[in-house]
């Protein structure tokens, strides 16, 4: 998916903030996202959804439970009303990262200067997201 190139720092920067935090369901998470390789990507002109594979060897989530992560905003140079981001978890498994644009404005095609930021705060209220795995 070489076409999509110019995105991939954007959602590594993206992927490491969603899944950072002291947590063992977090760091079973990220273990998964290291091994993952991109299904697809789906842009929508507001934003964008990537799904994920992940093989057989990664650790899953036991339970298997779904659940989303919802919790990180960002700010895009040219998006005046922010961007949010969700990842969704399914049977245990990383499947599907969302990102979008707060009302309808367009997702930009280049993204140069962003910040992201949890919508708790500076630092990510770890006991609030256990709630939707819990």
């Amino acid at each position: 998916m070489e076409r999509y190139s110019f995105f991939d720092k954007f959602v590594e920067e993206v992927m490491g903030k969603i899944l950072e935090g002291d947590d063992p369901v977090l760091e079973t998470l990220r273990l998964q996202y290291n091994c993952a390789t991109i299904k697809d990507i789906e842009l929508t002109g507001v934003g964008f959804y990537i799904s994920y594979l992940i093989p057989e060897h990664a650790p899953r989530i036991q339970g298997k439970k779904s659940f989303y992560i919802g919790d990180l905003s960002g700010e895009i140079e040219g998006i005046n009303d922010g961007v949010g981001f969700v990842l969704f978890v399914k049977d245990g498994i990383i499947d599907l990262l969302e990102g979008h644009t707060y009302g309808d404005e367009k997702w930009p095609e280049v993204i140069v200067n962003y910040k992201l930021s949890f919508t708790s705060g500076k630092k990510r209220n770890v006991e609030q997201l256990k709630a939707k795995w819990q």
